[in-house]
């Protein structure tokens, strides 16, 4: 889990470097925000990628175009935030990770 946080904190690093140089999306967003207000969060997910906005995206479920990815199942369902507590099995296990994030100085946020 060291490994993974020093990673994480790297990623983060990097992220923050490129959105000061104004080449990267200044956007953050958590799953569980996007679950609850698609209708708020999809418009800002599309205007940070710089594309236009369209109905259908508020629906992804209901695409019949072909979808290559190995969650194609889960792309084809609603957005919702149904498996948003999945992690709380986890939990045990989080408080270790969270420990080596703050040692890396990322401050973790694992639920709302």
């Amino acid at each position: 889990l060291s490994d993974i946080a020093h990673y994480y904190a790297l990623y983060r690093r990097i992220v923050e470097f490129w959105r000061n140089a104004g080449a990267a999306p200044d956007l953050d967003l958590r799953h569980e925000t996007l679950a609850r207000a698609p209708e708020r969060e999809v418009p800002r997910i599309l205007e940070a990628c710089r594309l236009p906005f369209e109905e259908a995206c508020l629906s992804p479920h209901a695409q019949q175009r072909p979808i290559a990815t190995f969650s194609g199942v889960q792309a084809r369902q609603p957005i919702s935030a149904r498996y948003a507590s999945r992690y709380e099995a986890y939990a045990p296990l989080l408080a270790t990770l969270e420990a080596a994030l703050k040692s890396e100085g990322v401050e973790p946020r694992f639920a709302d």
